[in-house]
């Protein structure tokens, strides 16, 4: 499961409690999830890694480590040294 999603994975086994002042109530929420997807750079908020750029970002258990310039703060994914 993505870190990200633990606290969704939580509520959905323990409700949310929601206190609504004007009714002077104390409601509980089951939360669901339907479905999470995003594209590369917006799955970094699901999950909680480092996202494309990152040292590992081809995948996360990827064995090709990607290289730092000395000029960029950003890792890009190389092969070969030059």
């Amino acid at each position: 499961m993505f870190p990200g999603l633990y606290h969704v994975a939580t509520l959905q086994i323990v409700a949310l409690p929601i206190w609504n002042a004007a009714e002077d109530r104390l409601y509980r929420s089951y939360i669901y999830l339907l479905f999470a997807g995003a594209d590369g750079p917006g799955m970094t908020y699901l999950s909680g890694l480092v996202g494309h750029l990152g040292r590992h970002g081809c995948r996360l258990y990827c064995e090709m480590l990607s290289r730092l310039k000395s000029t960029s703060i950003t890792y890009y994914p190389a092969m070969l040294r030059p």
